[in-house]
């Protein structure tokens, strides 16, 4: 029931009047957000500035996007999860997907790191070595499971390039690879484009 209600009062506080304006993202095709939890998910269908359509309570429908936990067995259908949502809200051409996890402390990694602290110098090296890694970057990790990681300034855009005296401090935002795997094998078989993977207001890097 927390969950739940965490859930929807993140879907009321959520800025849909700057996102359905354009946001960061401007297309003539459809974009659905999905807001995931192991509790209630909803899905968000529009294009432009114009809103389409909200669906409550998709966890449970055949070829539902994946959530974050143990892997459910799929339920297959004659026609895909997007194509008939799509459909139910009169739209029509390929996805774009906003993906909005509901992670637990274990599954995202963020936190603020002085850049004069890092023997990196640029955002490059600096993504090698939390591939590779993440103890030689972050310290203290425990966790087995390999990681997506995104760097981010301290106004939440991402840098590019050198990073020391430039940036003085970054923000490392972390999710596990192998729900990052499951979200892209899904968004392939709905025919459609991952804009983006998200926690709260952070962008997660899902390409790197």
């Amino acid at each position: 029931m927390m969950l739940k209600c965490s859930v929807l009062h993140y879907l009321r506080n959520f800025p849909w009047r700057y996102y359905l304006a354009g946001g960061l993202l401007r297309s003539e095709e459809p974009v659905v957000s999905l807001f995931l939890s192991t509790d209630a998910s909803a899905a968000l269908v529009s294009r432009r500035r114009q809103h389409m359509g909200f669906e409550m309570e998709i966890a449970n429908l055949p070829d539902a996007p994946p959530v974050m936990g143990p892997r459910a067995a799929v339920r297959t259908a004659n026609r895909s999860f997007s194509t008939k949502l799509l459909s139910r809200n009169r739209a029509s051409g390929a996805p774009q997907f906003w993906f909005l996890p509901d992670l637990g402390l274990s599954d995202l990694y963020c936190n603020m790191h002085s850049t004069a602290k890092l023997r990196e110098t640029d955002i490059e090296s600096l993504l090698e070595s939390l591939l590779e890694e993440p103890r030689q970057v972050i310290g203290a990790w425990e966790d087995p499971r390999p990681f997506r990681w995104c760097v981010l300034s301290s106004d939440l855009k991402i840098p590019t390039g050198k990073i020391k005296g430039k940036i003085p401090q970054i923000m490392i935002v972390g999710i596990p690879g192998e729900y990052c795997d499951q979200i892209e094998e899904w968004v392939g078989a709905q025919q459609g484009t991952l804009v983006v993977i998200r926690e709260a207001f952070l962008i997660v890097n899902y390409s790197v």
